[in-house]
């Protein structure tokens, strides 16, 4: 590898607009002539060892790779009116919640927190006494497996809701606080404050994103996506609509429906996983696939869920 490329890196990313063509093209040889290598004992390596590797290769890895480089090529396509909408309704709704939540504290007698988004100044607002805070018992501060101090989250606020221990108006603040929290998460990880920030600050002039894709980006081996993360785009309709096919077109939803448990049964030849990816839910019933489709059908049965199989089988190993 061409080591001058390290000078235009910053933080182990680089933009490839910035680097010199001379050094920018003698890295990617260097990286195309790596990978050829590479290529040639993976390929031993698999044929040798697994008769099943060659094909997870080529009608699994490789098409995804093939998909993926497609969609950076022709990018996302962002409604980039609705973002600036939606931007504009989220930040009101933060400005209407924090008001609506300063005027109970202030009812209450309690100093409001300069910044809502502090871990420290909520802290102090939940479970310090009156007039620093609302009074939630202070042993429910602690986390009772690691005996630190809980999280200032939605997960944390949510499980407060639900304890029998906590007054009817130290819930009415965790709920508005629940509200900020989640309001501040959509601004910050999509809309952004301005055109600078979340999604905003990748659109390009086609109006579309390119998000670097990693493969495998996870320890569990699936998918991720970075600048931005294209994958955690909240499920609500309005969040969704960020993303919008021009005139003229549609978006397709393709999905490889749980294929990482069914390779690994697939490729192992384990007939355990064989036969859990081939049983009936509700009785165990286990068949050929026309067998058992006949056999669902009939009795109003389901198949057995993927992951329930899965994590049962490996529970039951381990």
């Amino acid at each position: 590898y061409d080591m001058d490329i390290k000078q235009w890196t910053r933080e182990f990313a680089y933009s490839p607009g910035i680097v010199p063509d001379e050094i920018l093209w003698a890295y990617s040889a260097a990286d195309a002539d790596c990978e050829r290598r590479v290529y040639g004992e993976l390929r031993d390596q698999l044929t040798r060892h697994t008769t099943s590797g060659w094909w997870l290769l080529h009608e699994v890895a490789m098409p995804l790779q093939r998909a993926l480089a497609y969609s950076v090529s022709q990018g996302v396509p962002i409604d980039t009116e609705h973002m600036d909408s939606l931007r504009a309704q989220i930040i009101d709704k933060i400005e209407e919640v924090e008001s609506v939540l300063q005027t109970i504290l202030a009812r209450m007698g309690v100093v409001t927190p300069k910044n809502f988004g502090s871990h420290v100044q909520l802290r102090t607002l939940l479970f310090e006494t009156p007039k620093n805070g609302i009074g939630i018992p202070l042993r429910l501060s602690q986390d009772v497996f690691t005996n630190q101090p809980v999280k200032m989250n939605i997960l944390t606020f949510s499980r407060l809701l639900r304890r029998d221990d906590v007054s009817a108006r130290q819930k009415r603040v965790l709920s508005l606080l629940i509200d900020i929290k989640h309001a501040r998460q959509l601004r910050d990880s999509f809309v952004g404050r301005d055109e600078s920030q979340g999604w905003a600050q990748f659109i390009q002039q086609d109006k579309r994103i390119r998000p670097y894709y990693h493969i495998p980006g996870t320890s569990t081996g699936r998918l991720s996506a970075s600048s931005p993360n294209v994958q955690q785009l909240p499920r609500p309709p309005v969040m969704r609509n960020l993303v919008r096919a021009p005139s003229g077109c549609v978006l397709i939803d393709a999905d490889y429906s749980q294929v990482e448990a069914r390779i690994t049964a697939y490729a192992s030849r384990c007939s355990a996983y064989l036969n859990d990816f081939q049983s009936c839910e509700e009785c165990g019933y286990f068949e050929s696939s026309d067998d058992l489709d006949a056999h669902l059908r009939q009795y109003g049965h389901r198949l057995k869920d993927i992951h329930t199989a899965v994590a049962t089988r490996i529970m039951g190993l381990t």
